[in-house]
């Protein structure tokens, strides 16, 4: 699992347009730390969309309990 996001994660910039979007929704930290620092290691081909993680709101957490870890991060690709 984690050396199928990494790929995917690192193939992103070959496949999208620039201006394209990624949008990257992860279940665990681990998962997260991956998305962070593979955009990182590539940021003068990112610019980031959500400075912070998009987190479900309490009302969301309570129609749907198994999100509630889940955090949504955006990046935009520049060129």
């Amino acid at each position: 699992e984690k050396e199928s996001l990494e790929i995917s994660l690192k193939n992103c910039p070959d496949i999208l347009a620039a201006g394209g979007v990624l949008a990257v929704i992860c279940y665990s930290s681990f998962e997260d730390r991956i998305v962070k620092e593979t955009v990182r290691e590539s940021r003068d081909r990112w610019e980031r969309m959500t400075r912070k993680p998009v987190r479900p709101d309490p009302e969301e957490i309570q129609r749907n309990p198994r999100s509630r870890s889940a955090r949504l991060r955006s990046f935009r690709k520049v060129a």
